[in-house]
């Protein structure tokens, strides 16, 4: 007999009068509440919690997307980009923001699996620790949160996974460069001998500096 497949929530966070602070989707909603109480510093506005629960998670998604659009929740980034995107890329106009929370991507079994910074580096094939979480940052990646009493940074794998492969998907949609001809240079008339002094042949690709291209 096959396994029944969990159920995705699609949960709303409400501060003082009911103000719509967050919306999200997860597997785990226990799980999703420890890491924001974790890592969002707009924890404390919290007051009350609602929670919907859809067959698929691409029903959950689609209904996310739908009400953060109509509602607007105050910290949400997703689906409200490139205004709040902006704001964030502020001192790093080099940053290129991915909207990989909203990407379609098919769900493992291990989604919510922990990954620590050295794990997100392997994945990624990234040669460091540093540089994996320039990438995160560049790109408005996964976020991750703290566990334990040393505050270990954490991500959860399906984030990651559904990260890497927006990245991915936005490079194979970047236009590939236009070929512009460059004009030819004329050819150079050679210098005329003088019958009294022989004038050396040149190398022109020793002139021009050609035998340092490689």
């Amino acid at each position: 007999m096959s396994e029944v497949p969990e159920r995705t929530a699609l949960y709303r966070i409400r501060g003082e009068g009911h103000v719509l602070l967050y919306i999200g989707i997860t597997n785990s909603v226990p799980f999703r509440w420890n890491g924001h109480q974790a890592v969002q510093p707009w924890w404390d506005e919290l007051r009350s919690l609602t929670v919907e629960r859809y067959d698929t998670r691409a029903q959950a998604e689609q209904a996310e997307k739908a009400a953060i659009l109509a509602q607007q929740p105050r910290y949400n980034v997703t689906y409200l980009k490139p205004t709040r995107g902006r704001r964030r890329q502020g001192k790093h106009p080099e940053a290129e923001l991915i909207d990989w929370e909203s990407f379609t991507f098919e769900p493992q079994a291990d989604d919510e699996d922990l990954l620590n910074i050295e794990d997100v580096a392997r994945m990624t094939r990234i040669s460091s620790t540093s540089t994996a979480r320039a990438a995160l940052r560049r790109t408005g990646g996964p976020q991750g949160f703290t566990l334990g009493a040393q505050q270990h940074l954490v991500f959860r794998k399906g984030e990651i996974r559904r990260w890497i492969a927006a990245v991915e998907a936005s490079q194979q949609q970047r236009p590939a460069p236009i070929a512009v001809d460059k004009p030819r240079e004329k050819a150079r008339s050679k210098p005329r001998r003088l019958s009294a002094v022989p004038v050396a042949a040149q190398d022109d690709d020793a002139l021009f500096g050609r035998d340092a291209v490689s």
